[in-house]
């Protein structure tokens, strides 16, 4: 068992060197963090998600991530409560 476990991983090893050469390509991460309800008085979520749409016409590996704190610290943010 332990023989065909070997060749079974050497006969794989071999068919991913011979994979041809891969292409690099760069990611794009996009972050908000810690708006506190200020992203209207800077670029905004519209002119964001635009600034994403023109980066995936150059690159297809870009991503948006939003790690928190967008509705707090502002007078909706408190009388929302953070809900819609």
């Amino acid at each position: 068992m332990k023989k065909l476990l070997a060749i079974l991983l050497a006969v794989s090893l071999l068919f991913i060197s011979c994979a041809g050469k891969v292409q690099d390509q760069d990611i794009v991460i996009l972050y908000t963090n810690d708006v506190h309800c200020g992203v209207d008085d800077n670029i905004g979520y519209a002119k964001l998600a635009s600034y994403k749409k023109q980066l995936l016409e150059q690159n297809p590996y870009v991503t948006l991530v939003d790690a928190g704190d967008a509705v707090q610290g502002d007078i909706i943010g408190a009388l929302s409560k953070g809900e819609d």
